[in-house]
């Protein structure tokens, strides 16, 4: 495992626990805050990380803030760089098309939307 991988097991460890414990201690929110930085600056490796997270751990609570918070943000600020990633995640992981159903349009660019829906429906 690279130095690259298990630093992204860490901040997906790290955020599903911050997201189950509800960490309280203001500021202290490392997995979040590792993963919205990368969401800014490396979204295909974002795409990885959230990859990771629904893997581990594809709870109710877990699926609902990933998708509507980290994948939905990525889809509308990165789309059409990341649609390709995407779709192919949601082809290989049954979990991953369900995180997919999670995800509202807001401002995103019409033609991601429209493979976003349809990548909802693939199984292969």
């Amino acid at each position: 495992m690279s130095d690259d991988e298990k630093a992204d097991e860490e901040i997906a460890l790290a955020w599903i626990n911050e997201r189950n414990v509800r960490i309280s201690t203001p500021g202290v929110h490392c997995g979040f805050d590792a993963l919205d930085k990368i969401c800014a600056q490396n979204p295909s490796r974002a795409v990885r990380i959230v990859q990771l997270i629904c893997s581990k751990d594809s709870s109710d609570q877990i699926m609902q803030v990933l998708a509507a918070g980290p994948l939905e943000n990525l889809l509308v600020k990165h789309g059409r760089q990341i649609i390709d990633q995407v779709e192919d995640a949601a082809r290989e992981s049954p979990v991953f098309r369900e995180l997919l159903e999670g995800v509202w349009q807001r401002e995103m660019d019409a033609a991601v939307w429209q493979r976003v829906l349809t990548a909802r429906l693939k199984t292969s």
